[in-house]
């Protein structure tokens, strides 16, 4: 296969920026329009579609003298561009975006998400209730999005201009395979949003926002991981109500070309009672049955007693531990300040995520993370076996697990009061909660 002769690295770098300077000119122009009572200005937002449409689509391989530079060129245009369209983006009016469909996401984390559905589940739990719940795994989901589909509903929820040029954005995408020096014949990509853009989940969000809901489930989401709960008196009931669930949800798959994996999926019964398993199913397949089920980073237990997911923290602990124990053991040479900035950024973070919500678990289970982070400090500092823990974590600046449970508790509910979010503010409600067992709440840990 011909190549084409080798450019400067510096050339191709000069010449995007041009190019990139005239589509922000163009974006100032419309900024500096968006305020005009009319239809926004369409005009402008044209010449940008024009300047960007052989900029953004076109996959030329273009052979540099200096690779590493070609590589850095092209992760910097890629931000700059995605940084361009989110510009864009933010741009429309409230008006124009149907909020309710999104239902969960404005200024909302993980854990949130992760909160109301441990509300769900507790609430059900104190009233003897069974919680079913399905787990849903979207094969590729990202990589599945269907452009026709997904134009068809930016056409209901944005004004044609921002179709436009959207669309414009997503069409004509190629890719080829290399090997050595030898490219394989360009192919259309056909579907999927540019993974990598900051403006990828917010149209994989739009492709998913029409996902059938009812009154009987409740359908949690948080960009392709998917969560449906459903509450009975009994399992039968609980499942029964899922199963319609499922159905409603395979036929909307099926009409917008999203492949659910049936053996990733998980079936879950949350309850303190002994049941018998009623299974549920998936385009005619059973779902697999489990006693525990990991959503969002966070495993949840039949009986949600988080102890199932202090156990798997407490494994993976283990294992970086070993993989940087060179770096921070006892013989290590470092200075006793970069051991603890590597604790604090590698390992920390592993056990301390959703703590919020893990640390209303037994004292027993939350003794086992503070175990943990007392050996590694007395590896740190190559303690004696006299000097006491307490003491050493003095010594060191270093709050205890139960410090870190109460204060990563005290800022997720000062910032749900702060909550833009209807659904994020609902978590505060407790005053009318169901107390029958003796259970901590997350907001009891404040």
């Amino acid at each position: 296969m011909s190549q084409p002769e080798p450019i400067s690295a510096e050339n191709v770098v000069e010449e995007t920026n041009d190019r990139v300077s005239q589509v922000k000119t163009e974006l100032n122009k419309v900024t500096a329009l968006a305020s005009l009572p009319v239809q926004k200005p369409i005009g402008e937002l044209f010449k940008i579609i024009h300047l960007l449409q052989g900029y953004l689509q076109d996959a030329n391989v273009k052979i540099v003298n200096d690779q590493k530079a070609a590589a850095a060129y092209q992760k910097k245009t890629d931000e700059q561009i995605a940084h361009l369209l989110a510009e864009i983006e933010n741009l429309k009016s409230q008006d124009y975006y149907n909020t309710d469909d999104e239902e969960f996401t404005v200024k909302h984390s993980t854990i949130d998400q992760v909160h109301r559905i441990v509300n769900i589940i507790e609430e059900a739990l104190e009233k003897k209730n069974v919680c079913s719940g399905i787990f849903l795994d979207v094969a590729q989901a990202f990589d599945k999005v269907w452009h026709e589909g997904l134009n068809h509903k930016l056409k209901k929820m944005l004004p044609y201009q921002y179709v436009e040029l959207l669309e414009s954005y997503l069409s004509r995408r190629y890719f080829c395979i290399k090997q050595e020096d030898a490219y394989s014949e360009p192919r259309t990509i056909n579907a999927g949003v540019p993974q990598g853009s900051v403006i990828g989940p917010l149209l994989y969000l739009l492709y998913t926002c029409d996902l059938p809901e009812t009154e009987e489930n409740t359908t949690a989401t948080f960009a392709d991981d998917t969560a449906i709960l459903a509450v009975g008196e009994s399992n039968e009931e609980s499942t029964q109500k899922l199963n319609r669930a499922i159905s409603r949800i395979s036929s909307w798959t099926a009409k917008w070309r999203i492949r659910l994996n049936e053996a990733k999926s998980v079936h879950i019964d949350f309850t303190n009672r002994s049941i018998v398993y009623t299974p549920t199913f998936i385009n005619g397949v059973a779902i697999p049955y489990v006693n525990e089920a990991k959503y969002l980073g966070m495993t949840l237990d039949a009986k949600l007693r988080w102890k199932e997911h202090v156990k798997k923290k407490k494994t993976e602990l283990v294992l970086k531990l070993r993989k940087m124990y060179w770096l921070i053991g006892r013989q290590s040479t470092m200075t006793i300040g970069n051991k603890l900035l590597l604790y604090n950024q590698v390992l920390k973070p592993v056990w301390s995520y959703g703590a919020q919500l893990w640390g209303c678990t037994a004292p027993t289970n939350r003794q086992i993370i503070q175990r943990f982070q007392n050996s590694v400090l007395r590896c740190i500092t190559d303690a004696p076996w006299y000097f006491r823990n307490d003491a050493l974590h003095r010594e060191l600046n270093v709050d205890s697990v139960d410090q870190v449970i109460k204060q990563r508790a005290s800022a997720h509910l000062t910032r749900l009061r702060d909550h833009l979010n209807e659904e994020a503010v609902k978590l505060l409600d407790v005053e009318d909660l169901t107390r029958r067992l003796k259970r901590t709440k997350p907001h009891e840990l404040a």
